[in-house]
């Protein structure tokens, strides 16, 4: 299932805005891998799996600070 909602992408990719899902460019939003967008970038979760995430990226990738949004956008 796809968390990511289409309407704030669609307005990005009319300003041009080049997005990347695992190292490849998305062409549009139909392109398969827009499924992957999410991945690595937002977390979202109970409070447990959100924790969980933020130790992870402070462990492989030194992260200190965060910043968080809680609505999109």
């Amino acid at each position: 299932m796809n968390i990511v909602n289409n309407k704030y992408y669609k307005f990005y990719f009319s300003l041009g805005v080049k997005m990347y899902v695992r190292g490849k460019p998305l062409k549009d939003l139909d392109d398969p891998l827009f499924d992957y967008l999410a991945e690595d970038r937002f977390i979202i979760g109970d409070s447990y799996y959100c924790y969980d995430e933020f130790v992870r990226y402070k462990e492989q990738l030194g992260i200190k600070h965060f910043i968080l949004r809680m609505v999109f956008p």
